[in-house]
């Protein structure tokens, strides 16, 4: 198995796995970037390097946005930048936080971390493939309680959204989101008693994370985190819904006994899927891996093991929205009795069809249900995966050789775009030769290809010959050519048309081609 890395996406990879059968493995996060080229999908690398960029000593590029930290003309070495370009137009933003004069930062893998900020107060950084994640670590009990950046950004708007922070292009587009903050101490104790607040300094704009929950302070265990996130907001080619929201971390159904809520998932792939099982794909088979991140309760089957249930969506959605639930067909049940902590495949190969939308996750009962780690969950290696088996014929396609306009005769789709052209003839005349291109067009080696023509299908009196060659010109009814040809590779032959001295009728002339998968 090898990857066919021109098949590469932003969050998916596509293995060859030989004989024409190729294996799509779409995340629910990025995993490439593309280059500043616009040419090629590189693997995502987080790991944070020095940095010569603006004012900026440590940075990460190799990312489908850049993060950069501190500042090497400030006493106040804190500085964070992330900048993304969107639509051909770069955006960025800085956040600076005020007062602070860091001892030192050091970096490592994909974090970095500004130590005693202010005193017993570190910040620090984790970068990942679709968001960075701040944390104001509070080592010990302090009479901080507010922490306020300054915020430079280039033609953009700050708004709080929800309780959370957005990053808005000037015509409302959203281009990064912060999710409310939290506070979790060491023993895991978590209050939600934290809130945004945009100012203004009189010569910046400012955001300020408040602590309002001081009591969580007085008796956690230290030392505490203080945690928002910032997210690229451009999606990864899925919809999900859940409890009218997109970024819950966990995706459930829960009972109608207690609160109705179902989850639901789509990936834009199956767009493309359904489109290629129209041309004659065949899909091997199809699965959505999902982890199971707890249940509730937790193991007991005293109180039943309904866990959750999978169900088709049969009617377009969007994301964020409910989907509808008629004419719904059931997959699957995923029990909850040893199912926390463990991979859990939702086999999808008899479901998809031109009718399937997606799927939407119920309680199996009214007493339990099942917690999976959803698109939006912080750590993304937990997040679902789809995977995509399915087999290709090659797709081979004939052409004049000229490069020049409509030069394609047909594109191996049973699309025709112009007549081979041998003038006029009279009965009893053998045409000249014309020289025509087969092109592998299958994205895939193919060997073993054939041109021919069926004389079975031939009007009366009258035969289209091919010939690999000109001269001379030997006709047959199959032309083999040796060898493998890589995609874009092709080969020249030859066809003239041979009437007798009392054709009557002229007709239709069809040329085919085959080839195997390499």
């Amino acid at each position: 198995m090898r990857e066919a890395i021109k098949q590469r996406t932003a969050a998916s990879k596509t293995f060859s796995m030989g004989g024409g059968q190729f294996r799509t493995e779409y995340f629910s996060y990025p995993v490439h970037y593309l280059c500043p080229d616009g040419k090629r999908w590189e693997e995502i690398d987080t790991n944070i390097v020095k940095s010569n960029d603006w004012e900026f000593t440590n940075g990460v590029t190799a990312n489908r946005f850049n993060t950069y930290f501190g500042d090497r003309t400030s006493e106040n070495t804190h500085l964070y930048g992330v900048a993304f370009k969107n639509g051909g137009e770069e955006h960025w933003i800085n956040f600076k936080l005020k007062g602070a004069q860091p001892a030192y930062s050091e970096a490592s893998g994909s974090s970095c971390r500004f130590v005693e900020c202010f005193d017993s107060v570190d910040v620090a950084y984790d970068v990942f493939s679709d968001s960075v994640k701040e944390t104001i670590w509070l080592k010990k009990q302090t009479p901080l309680k507010e922490f306020v950046f300054t915020v430079k950004a280039g033609g953009m708007r700050l708004a709080v959204d929800s309780g959370g922070f957005s990053i808005q292009s000037e015509d409302g587009c959203y281009l990064w989101r912060i999710d409310k903050p939290y506070m979790e101490d060491s023993a895991g104790s978590v209050s939600h008693g934290v809130e945004y607040r945009i100012g203004h300094d009189g010569s910046y704009p400012t955001l300020a994370v408040v602590v309002t929950d001081e009591a969580f302070l007085k008796n956690a265990v230290y030392p505490v985190g203080i945690d928002p996130s910032i997210t690229i907001e451009d999606g990864e080619g899925f919809r999900y819904y859940q409890n009218n929201s997109t970024q819950g971390a966990g995706m459930m159904g829960a009972s109608a006994q207690t609160y109705r809520l179902s989850s639901s998932i789509y990936y834009s792939a199956f767009d493309q899927l359904k489109a290629d099982l129209a041309k004659g794909v065949t899909l091997v088979n199809a699965y959505l891996d999902l982890y199971c991140t707890s249940t509730t309760p937790p193991n007991d089957v005293r109180f039943g093991n309904g866990g959750a249930v999978f169900y088709t969506i049969a009617q377009p959605w969007a994301h964020g929205t409910a989907p509808p639930e008629s004419n719904a067909k059931r997959v699957t049940q995923v029990t909850t009795p040893g199912a926390t902590g463990k991979w859990h495949r939702i086999n999808l190969l008899n479901f998809i069809d031109t009718s399937f939308h997606g799927l939407r996750m119920v309680a199996g009962d009214n007493y339990t249900r099942a917690i999976f780690a959803s698109p939006a969950h912080s750590n993304a290696a937990l997040r679902p995966k789809l995977v995509l088996q399915y087999l290709l014929s090659p797709v081979l396609g004939f052409h004049d050789g000229t490069g020049i306009g409509t030069h394609y005769y047909s594109d191996g789709y049973d699309n025709s775009f112009k007549l081979l052209d041998f003038g006029t003839l009279v009965a009893g005349q053998v045409s000249l030769p014309v020289k025509v291109y087969i092109k592998n067009l299958a994205g895939f080696e193919v060997t073993n290809l054939r041109v021919l023509v069926s004389p079975a299908d031939f009007p009366e009196k009258t035969a289209i010959e091919i010939s690999q060659f000109n001269s001379p010109f030997i006709p047959e009814d199959t032309l083999r050519f040796n060898g493998v040809f890589a995609d874009g590779d092709e080969a020249p032959f030859y066809v003239r048309i041979v009437t007798k001295e009392d054709t009557m009728l002229g007709g239709d002339f069809y040329i085919y081609a085959k080839a195997d998968p390499y």
